[in-house]
């Protein structure tokens, strides 16, 4: 198109040009003819490099666009992985705080236990007074002061007839009597000791040494009925041994 407009131009030239003139506009349009050539042969350059750029382009966006899709993927899970991370962490949380308060409810419940083992563990005023009076009975007992040791145990069950040590204070008050040889005392203290205290660990010896009584009293039937009763109630006590001894002795 560019050569047909230049050669109508250079027919219009040369009606009215000189031969002079003609030479210089033929090399001039050999020029432009040449320029204009260059240029097309550097846009069809252009075009190229600018059609193997945008291949290249495509080559690489491709992968690309793989590794976004991917990235896209693995947010997606990273993101479902975080909702259960934080599900689990939430209930873990409400384990931590239960398992808290439980805690707090056993070292509540634990000290409420050691306060009262302690409380149990250090004796009143009046136990100790209970077991000090109780105590000086027995050894005036054992010093042989008899006398003394039926005021104190007399007392002690005046003062104390509810008391854990009271069955076995009736019991010892018989003891003093029988070792004074004041064998219907002791009679009438064991009897107490049964009748008042019939779960007291003294009972089957209270009903041993009365049968002892009765037998110091001369009556033989009524202390082998004693001794038999100690046999057929409490059999494996140390007063059912010492009671059939005594039924063997009284036999012979």
């Amino acid at each position: 198109m560019r050569k047909e407009i230049f050669a109508i131009g250079f027919l219009l030239l040369i009606s009215c040009a000189t031969q002079g003139d003609l030479t210089r506009i033929e090399q001039h349009l050999v020029y432009l003819n040449g320029k204009i050539e260059n240029l097309e042969k550097n846009q069809q350059k252009l075009e190229n490099a600018i059609s193997s750029q945008q291949a290249d382009l495509l080559v690489q966006v491709s992968p690309l666009q793989d590794k976004i899709k991917e990235l896209r993927g693995q947010r997606e899970e990273t993101v479902y992985e975080l909702q259960q991370l934080s599900q689990r962490i939430e209930e873990t949380n409400k384990k931590i705080e239960h398992s808290e308060k439980r805690l707090a409810e056993l070292e509540a419940k634990l000290e409420k236990t050691i306060k009262m083992m302690e409380e149990k563990s250090i004796p009143s005023s009046k136990t100790q007074k209970e077991e000090g009076l109780y105590k000086k009975g027995l050894n005036l007992f054992r010093q042989k002061e008899y006398e003394k040791a039926i005021a104190a145990f007399n007392k002690f069950l005046k003062l104390y007839p509810l008391s854990p040590l009271a069955g076995n204070a009736q019991f010892w008050l018989g003891e003093v009597y029988f070792a004074q040889k004041k064998y219907e005392e002791a009679i009438l203290a064991y009897q107490r000791v049964i009748k008042n205290y019939p779960k007291n660990i003294k009972v089957p010896a209270a009903l041993f040494k009365q049968g002892k009584a009765f037998a110091m009293l001369g009556d033989n039937e009524t202390a082998q009925i004693l001794w038999k009763q100690v046999i057929k109630k409490y059999p494996k006590t140390k007063e059912a041994n010492l009671a059939q001894q005594a039924l063997k002795k009284v036999k012979k």
